[in-house]
């Protein structure tokens, strides 16, 4: 029998483990066993899943860019080759001193202060761990919560736990995932009546899933995970003061109701849920309720790295990166994933242009989204 750490060593073992031991190991390489393989299913709801995951492969592929500079369009990119690991922990409160101090931080310092803070208080936590048993408990959270924000990887998470699962990799505790974007729920309530039965609204964002089946399937309360992604950009807060909510998938309730009633498992008891959002539009959430909050913090200084590698994707992202860490308000802006994407973006433009151009490199932000802004609007008339 042995312990294993929830914190594994990363960069190049500069990680300590900042929480006590988990269970011992048989205990933690069953769940991690059940979690790769999953329960017994019969053929006729495997065949089910099957479709289901086959549905569902297509958009989990892409990783779908903004247009940058000299592109009229979106374009795609493969998912698997472009994402970068996140840094994600436990959330713990932190004092407002904490949060002022680090705002004052700049560059390699602010990297510092973040990997400190992660070694004395939080715990890190892996994509394919929020729903895993915390030490002590004895049951798995089954309502989950990631922060994050704006930029910051919420719903590119999201598409690696769909990436994971629909490829057999992480997460087949789950026998079904079903995805819900809040955006798609406001289009949705403004497109048809406002109320309609849980069952209804699945089938509504997975045509293939209008099948008898469905009904089997969502008794099957343990193996069900709803995953719905940006709260903040709903436009109805929800209430869980409300006396009346919904207790069975065939009843026709508002969707926000419906919601609310995954999430205090009035509805489907001992389903999962995954919500992620901006901290600002937390307040609303019934704490009581929730087993666990995550937060992600972005890339850690060896993503910022790798993202370059990956974006550029030949020796240009050596000499783009090593540019960056030369500037420490621009290599602070690398935290997150979308000021990253942004800043490689006028990068590429600024380093391919012809070397007269390349003298004057930018030195700060704004010059950085100068270039950014002028090259879209160039190409995009």
């Amino acid at each position: 029998m042995y312990s294993v750490c929830v914190l594994p060593s990363v960069c190049a073992g500069q990680w300590k483990c900042p929480s006590p031991p988990l269970r011992c190991g048989s205990d933690l390489l069953k769940e991690i066993h059940y979690d790769h393989h999953g329960p017994e299913l019969e053929r006729r709801i495997k065949e089910l899943q099957d479709k289901h995951k086959a549905a569902l492969d297509p958009y989990t592929r892409a990783l779908e860019e903004q247009p940058g500079p000299g592109n009229a369009h979106p374009r795609e990119v493969s998912f698997e080759n472009r994402y970068t690991e996140l840094m994600i922990i436990n959330q713990y409160r932190r004092t407002r001193g904490e949060t002022h101090h680090e705002l004052l931080e700049t560059g390699k310092k602010h990297a510092e202060l973040l990997e400190s803070r992660m070694q004395e208080k939080c715990e890190r936590i892996w994509i394919n761990q929020l729903f895993r048993r915390s030490p002590g408990s004895d049951e798995p959270p089954r309502i989950v919560v990631v922060s994050g924000v704006a930029g910051i990887g919420k719903t590119t998470m999201v598409q690696k736990l769909m990436f994971d699962w629909v490829r057999d990799l992480h997460y087949q505790r789950f026998a079904f995932v079903f995805l819900f974007k809040f955006r798609e729920l406001n289009l949705i309530e403004e497109e048809e009546e406002a109320t309609m039965p849980l069952t209804r609204l699945i089938v509504k964002l997975n045509k293939h899933l209008n099948d008898p089946r469905l009904r089997e399937i969502l008794k099957r309360l343990e193996s069900v995970l709803f995953v719905f992604d940006g709260l903040d950009e709903y436009k109805h807060r929800l209430d869980f003061t409300q006396k009346r909510l919904c207790s069975n998938p065939e009843d026709v309730f508002p969707i926000p109701v419906k919601v609310t009633s995954l999430i205090t498992q009035t509805l489907l008891k001992r389903c999962s849920v995954l919500i992620t959002s901006r901290p600002t539009a937390l307040e609303p959430l019934d704490t009581d309720r929730v087993d666990r909050y995550a937060e992600i913090l972005g890339f850690f200084p060896e993503q910022r790295k790798r993202y370059f590698m990956k974006f550029f994707d030949s020796p240009l992202g050596t000499k783009a990166f090593e540019y960056v860490e030369q500037n420490d308000i621009i290599y602070t802006m690398c935290y997150n994933p979308s000021y990253c994407w942004i800043i490689c973006s006028a990068l590429r433009s600024h380093f391919t242009a012809e070397e007269w151009k390349q003298r004057h490199a930018p030195q700060t932000i704004t010059e950085l989204f100068v270039i950014f802004i002028t090259n879209i609007l160039t190409n995009h008339k």
